[in-house]
């Protein structure tokens, strides 16, 4: 999840936004993913749906998860990190969240 420290000035809310739009979107095609294909699978003709809706997917998680990294980021730089050196993101985030 994304720090207490909300990071200051436009980026930060633009960051915000973007990040629940994604949430929003990612909910939005777990439900129709849940509610066309509760099995999991798809006959050959709506096989397209199906992986478009997966690919959907991975897409608004992968985003989010980058917003979630540049929040905390940014929040770290607005608790005071020393601003000529590089922010700690937490390497490999991604690959446990996978």
């Amino acid at each position: 999840g994304a720090s207490s420290v909300a990071p200051a000035g436009v980026v930060g809310r633009i960051l915000r936004a973007r990040l629940e739009h994604h949430r929003d979107r990612f909910a939005r095609y777990e439900r129709l993913l849940n509610k066309r294909f509760p099995q999991g699978t798809a006959s050959p003709a709506d096989l397209g749906k199906l992986l478009g809706l997966r690919i959907g997917l991975s897409h608004e998680r992968a985003v989010a998860e980058w917003c979630e990294e540049a929040i905390n980021a940014l929040s770290a730089l607005a608790a005071g990190a020393d601003r000529g050196k590089v922010v700690a993101i937490g390497v490999g985030q991604r690959e446990k969240n996978g």
